[in-house]
């Protein structure tokens, strides 16, 4: 990505301290040749507690309720709430938004993921 969710992950990580008392230990990022290109795993002491796989040049959209008028996109469910999503084009973000949709970019779907994955295992990083 473009740096973005390096900062998230400190934001992340400085919000937990701050408002739960948690030290949640640093987070590395590493390439992992095994994965599809655009899958990532988040990982507590070497195992596996979750997963999912992003589209580049697309957003992630989600219909809170009651959006004015349906969008067109590739279905999928958004990974930290398995919630039902739609993959668009980034062009098409506007689009989506006036329909009334929620829509984040990939660096904020990882780092909500992490968010709600560290708030669920916090026990086992004390």
């Amino acid at each position: 990505q473009d740096g973005t969710l390096l900062g998230r992950i400190r934001a992340i990580r400085r919000q937990f301290a701050t408002e739960m008392g948690i030290i949640v230990p640093p987070i590395h990022i590493r390439d992992n040749l095994n994965l599809n290109p655009a899958q990532y795993r988040l990982m507590i002491k070497g195992v596996e507690a979750a997963g999912s796989e992003l589209m580049v040049n697309h957003y992630l959209a989600m219909d809170p309720g009651g959006a004015a008028q349906e969008i067109q996109g590739i279905e999928t469910v958004e990974p930290a709430f398995n919630l039902p999503a739609l993959w668009i084009p980034v062009d098409r973000e506007e689009e989506a938004k006036f329909a009334g949709y929620t829509v984040v970019d990939n660096s904020t779907v990882i780092a909500t993921h992490l968010t709600e994955i560290i708030r669920a295992n916090a026990h086992d990083l004390l």
